[in-house]
């Protein structure tokens, strides 16, 4: 199975979302066949994570994100993934109009968690920006973790 997370410049929040989804996947059986990968709706290639991203990501989950470069989504990218979440509705909204038959897998990553929210964009908000949208990653995570193995887990 493999995953796409989108959000805008892919420096904040979809390296944060790979980075904990992966964190959180590899403590669980059955989800050593998942991939996990993430893109920007505008991002500029090769652009870093940002200086941010990096310390909180480093700091609550002792995961190294520096290596990172940005990526803009692709019809290659959309049609190679089975599930797609995005951050905020105009990164879905690009996503479909990029590849329309791709509906039913593409979906806010808060709807498909079972939440309200989108994904608050932490970038130029200081670095407590970026701590609540770790924790709000987390937590909608772990709930898509679940759908996942409860969905894609033979």
């Amino acid at each position: 199975m493999k995953v796409l997370f989108v959000c805008a410049g892919n420096t904040c929040r979809s390296p944060m979302a790979k980075a904990i989804l992966e964190q959180l996947a590899s403590q669980k059986k059955g989800l050593e066949g998942l991939v996990i990968d993430s893109a920007g709706t505008c991002a500029s290639t090769g652009a870093r994570a940002t200086r941010e991203a990096i310390c909180v990501l480093q700091e609550l989950l002792g995961r190294d994100i520096s290596g990172h470069t940005a990526k803009r989504v692709t019809p290659d990218l959309i049609n190679g993934s089975d599930l797609i979440l995005c951050m905020e509705r105009g990164h879905k909204d690009a996503v479909l109009q990029l590849v329309p038959s791709s509906k039913d897998k593409v979906f806010l990553l808060a709807d498909y968690a079972g939440r309200g929210e989108e994904v608050r964009d932490p970038l130029g908000c200081g670095i407590e920006a970026y701590k609540d949208c770790a924790q709000q990653l987390r937590e909608m995570l772990g709930a898509v973790l679940e759908k996942m193995i409860k969905n894609w887990v033979p």
